[in-house]
């Protein structure tokens, strides 16, 4: 839990619960499973350097964090109701600000006292679930019960729910909400996963103001089936499934882009340029909202237009294959290790929207 974050699309992180289980190919490189075995598991209370404790897995414990997270939440919404505006510069939270008109008479912003940075007055977004999954099975009714009643309380803030279980998220919210909808501060989101595609309907069956999928790490173009759902399934049976999938992606009203993180001992995953750039020109078309949140740490390019010298010497196909596959996925190298600054990026994918409410 976090009241600052390096985490671009939220403000802080809050978390009920440390540990999970992977369930998709998407949890391969999970930066969580790894900061868990870095720290947490040598850190928390029973844990040590010499006995540590993993978190990961199905019959890992799942630590439960203090009762001083529900006292801090509360703490974040009465700050954030007295407190309204945030600085794009310094980064600070504002109690006042001031009108300012540019060289255009017409031209009047709100900027920040201290350094003139334009203010942002949207509601500051929680991400519930940096280090857990709050429709994880192993969670009793009662417990979730416990949680959403603190948020249910906060409504100056948003929170940004995410998880993988898209079963468990659409039964517990009919439960809670009768069928009815969800509170408007609490977005309801879900993970995109290529080998289990079909949980997108649980998220479209919610009945919430926002519904958001975040598809990070991006491993293929986005809606293409992988794993055990690409099992059988010709290359035209393949662009039909992604078809189908994108379609209800697009549904929802809020989508987050990004490449895997991760550095050269971990093996990050490639992510394509294109495929970003594939996935935020379907967002414009179908009119829903998009923040791409980092390239990734591998993240390559096509550098088709890069033609070799001839040479007599590349005569094996092997060769000439490699080779292509080089130039059409050249690997890009940013300043940022995980490609995360926006202002490396194409200027087509500097892109980060969200709700207005």
């Amino acid at each position: 839990m976090a009241k600052y974050t390096k985490i671009q699309w939220c403000h802080y992180t809050l978390n009920f619960r440390i540990g999970c289980a992977k369930k998709s190919i998407c949890c391969a490189r999970c930066y969580a499973a790894l900061m868990d075995r870095r720290r947490f598991s040598k850190t928390l209370p029973g844990c040590s350097k010499e006995k540590p404790i993993s978190h990961w897995g199905a019959n890992a414990p799942r630590h439960v964090v203090s009762a001083q997270t529900t006292k801090e939440v509360y703490r974040w919404n009465a700050y954030a109701e007295t407190h309204p505006w945030t600085c794009s510069g310094c980064s600070e939270e504002k109690d006042e600000m001031f009108g300012y008109t540019g060289d255009d008479a017409l031209k009047f912003d709100y900027v920040c006292p201290k350094c003139h940075s334009s203010l942002d007055s949207s509601p500051r977004r929680v991400f519930v679930g940096s280090m857990f999954d709050w429709a994880e099975e192993v969670y009793t009714t009662e417990e979730r019960d416990a949680w959403f009643e603190v948020m249910e309380k906060c409504t100056h803030l948003r929170f940004m729910l995410l998880t993988k279980r898209g079963k468990v998220m659409r039964e517990y919210l009919t439960y809670r909400y009768e069928g009815g909808p969800v509170p408007g501060h609490l977005w309801i989101g879900w993970s995109w996963q290529p080998d289990f595609p079909a949980e997108i309907d649980d998220l479209l069956a919610v009945k919430a103001k926002v519904r958001f999928v975040s598809a990070e790490p991006l491993l293929g173009p986005l809606g293409e089936p992988m794993g055990e759902a690409r099992k059988g399934l010709s290359a035209a049976q393949i662009e039909h499934e992604q078809m189908k999938w994108l379609e209800k992606i697009y549904q929802v009203e809020l989508l987050i882009l990004g490449g895997e993180s991760g550095d050269e001992n971990e093996d990050p995953r490639m992510c394509h340029e294109d495929w970003l750039r594939w996935a935020v020109a379907g967002a414009f078309a179908a009119c829903v909202k998009v923040f791409v949140k980092q390239m990734g740490s591998y993240a390559v390019r096509d550098d088709s237009a890069v033609i070799p010298e001839a040479s007599e010497d590349v005569v094996d196909p092997a060769d000439i294959a490699r080779w292509e596959f080089n130039r059409r996925n050249h690997r890009v190298r940013y300043k940022h290790p995980k490609g995360g600054d926006i202002n490396e990026w194409p200027e087509e994918l500097q892109v980060q929207e969200m709700p207005g409410f």
